[in-house]
């Protein structure tokens, strides 16, 4: 697919910091990537483009604990990579991994008018949604069937009357399942299509797909149950945990939150992740400790998935993982 198509089909919101002083503050463009959930920020300053990702800041902070306190003058950016919008997203692929970047500004006839994310680039490549309508639902593949489990597993937990949450849901098939015995299933995600698909091919009074961001919802009421298969990982580290903290918010007491998330891989003493559309993935160790801090307790029941079933979690430190937690206060 060509860039410009790309594009077209995807509007970029406002994603420029843009100053006529070359001395904009880093808790500023900070502010950006905090309330933008990209994990970066682009700033213009005056004609010239510089890029600031989370990572960098977290990195930059370690070594100089007074870099919040400086400005965009005082620090050295990384180098911008650009390419034109008659490309295709193959080639922007090739482009952004052999620079080692998460972000690609896009060019116009030689001007900078928008960005595409490793992420997007990926899923544009080779997508990670499970497009399942009702009539070949019974009719998937190996990893399809995975993730039919997932969700058939966070369903013996619903009970018939619970007002369930089901937290970045894709095209839908999740939701259907919850819906069989909850008394109502809100079911959120980021994309359009995929929300188009859900609202399609899942017709049913009990389910309301909604398209918005998953980072910040909040509803009038809690939920009896937040279900949310895989996506933990697809978020930055301080997006994930501030993700995980507005769950436990929005969830009554006695409520359960159920979410998977593959457990991070160690080869040769480094971090080993080798699907392109997760940004992060936690240890065994840390994960449970993150877990138990959010949801104020020590009981976090963990199962492992093997293709089509589940056990519980013991000295595996590899796998992909379910998590059951009851809020108790």
């Amino acid at each position: 697919m060509q860039i410009s198509k790309y594009l077209k089909n995807n509007p970029r919101n406002k994603f420029l910091i843009v100053s006529k002083s070359d001395k904009v503050p880093i808790n500023q463009i900070l502010d950006k990537i905090n309330d933008n959930t990209l994990g970066f920020c682009i700033i213009k300053i005056k004609s010239k483009y510089k890029i600031l990702t989370d990572g960098d800041f977290r990195r930059k902070s370690i070594k100089d604990e007074n870099f919040i306190k400086k400005n965009s003058k005082e620090i050295k950016f990384k180098k911008i990579v650009t390419i034109e919008s008659n490309e295709t997203m193959y080639k922007a692929f090739r482009k952004i991994t052999k620079n080692q970047i998460t972000c690609i500004l896009v060019k116009k006839n030689s001007k900078i008018y928008s960005y595409l994310t490793l992420h997007e680039i990926a899923e544009s490549l080779s997508p990670e949604r499970l497009n399942l309508n009702k009539e070949n639902l019974n009719k998937f593949e190996i990893d399809t069937k995975k993730h039919l489990v997932r969700y058939n597993f966070a369903n013996l937990f619903i009970k018939t009357g619970m007002n369930v949450l089901d937290a970045a849901c894709g095209s839908g098939y999740g939701s259907n399942i919850l819906s069989k015995k909850a008394k109502s299933v809100i079911s959120l995600d980021y994309s359009w299509p995929a929300i188009k698909f859900a609202k399609e091919n899942f017709k049913s009074k009990k389910i309301n797909f909604i398209k918005t961001n998953i980072m910040n919802f909040k509803f009038k009421r809690k939920f009896d149950a937040i279900i949310s298969v895989e996506t933990l990982e697809h978020l930055n580290k301080e997006h994930g945990l501030k993700w995980l903290q507005n769950c436990y918010k929005n969830l009554n007491k006695n409520g359960i939150f159920i979410c998977s998330s593959p457990l991070l891989r160690i080869r040769n003493n480094k971090p080993f992740i080798t699907n392109p559309h997760h940004l992060h993935e936690l240890k065994k160790s840390e994960l449970f400790l993150h877990l138990k801090r959010i949801f104020k307790t020590r009981n976090v029941n963990a199962f492992i998935q093997e293709t089509d079933n589940l056990k519980p979690l013991t000295n595996e430190t590899e796998g992909l993982c379910i998590f059951v937690i009851k809020k108790t206060q």
